[in-house]
């Protein structure tokens, strides 16, 4: 699971991952170099696997205090009876398998058992979305600033061929981001809506804010002028945006009206176009919201081209 502040793949970072407890197997090869080496020589393996193979005891897949993380390239595990085999064993990616506890992926219903091909239309196996219950999960963001926006996008991946030198293969982290607006909650925000905000401000032309990838991702065709925008943040979800120069002419108006639950609710953007079809002209402008309960803020923005 990934996030980041842009769609920019460079800009996501890893939040969690989810995956199998298996480890690599380095086997010591003395025909390798001038003193031998350790190299991979299969698939990674499970824990459970690991143990069968070099647990002791009567019954060796029960030795629970085989750890194969004990053994390293300096202090490697010795087959008893094959003082020649030589090997060491290291986590193949995270190991993070235990949902809630080794990773902060959960499951959104814990309980739910897995599911016969006839519970696809079990009311008490789907979600209200239509989805099984067995296969859905999540997982809980902590620190990100009410209102600002975020990208977030789940990836699936698989233990590549560690013997012939192949990563892991992943998913697109960008093919099918989500973009969403992190809100705060009715009892941080009590009877008071959190004030509005206006960015960039001052809006500079030689920030070059395209060329740093904040305007125009997925609308190269289009000249520079045509992908300009001032954004507005906390916004009421069904309001009126006004611009207006210092002299009071109207510049744009614009209707802002969206459900509440929508994660987007709070956002709405200025392309830069008047209400005339024209563009704007360095300067100073107001800018007021107003919701539809005759509540006001209002503002000024800068723009310098």
């Amino acid at each position: 699971m990934y996030f980041g502040r842009d769609d920019r793949e460079s800009s996501l970072s890893l939040v969690a991952s989810y995956d199998r407890e298996n480890f690599d197997k380095y086997v010591f090869n003395p025909g390798i170099g001038i003193n031998g080496e350790f190299q991979i020589q299969s698939i990674p393996f499970t824990i459970d696997e690991l143990r069968c193979l070099y647990g002791e005891g009567d019954d060796p897949c029960e030795d629970m205090d085989f750890n194969p993380l004990a053994y390293t390239a300096t202090r490697p595990f010795f087959m008893p009876g094959h003082p020649d085999s030589a090997f060491y064993f290291t986590k193949h990616d995270h190991n993070a398998s235990v949902l809630g506890i080794s990773t902060p992926i959960r499951k959104t219903y814990p309980t739910q058992p897995k599911p016969e091909p006839s519970d696809t239309l079990n009311p008490d196996a789907i979600t209200e979305d239509g989805y099984l219950k067995y296969y859905e999960y999540e997982c809980t963001i902590d620190g990100l600033l009410p209102t600002v926006p975020y990208y977030v996008n789940v990836t699936a991946f698989d233990f590549g061929s560690p013997e012939s030198g192949l990563t892991a293969l992943e998913t697109s982290k960008v093919n099918g981001l989500q973009y969403t607006w992190p809100k705060a909650t009715a009892d941080q925000l009590g009877d008071k809506l959190p004030p509005v905000y206006v960015y960039p401000n001052p809006y500079r032309i030689d920030a070059h804010y395209r060329r740093e990838g904040y305007e125009g991702r997925g609308r190269e065709h289009l000249p520079d002028f045509r992908t300009r925008e001032i954004h507005f943040e906390n916004l009421p979800a069904k309001c009126w945006i006004s611009i207006f120069t210092l002299d009071g002419d109207l510049v744009r108006k614009i209707r802002h009206d969206t459900e509440p639950s929508d994660p987007n609710s709070t956002h709405d953007s200025w392309n830069f176009i008047t209400r005339n079809a024209q563009l704007p002209v360095t300067g100073i402008y107001l800018w007021t919201v107003e919701d539809d309960d005759g509540g006001v803020q209002m503002g000024k923005l800068v723009i310098i081209l």
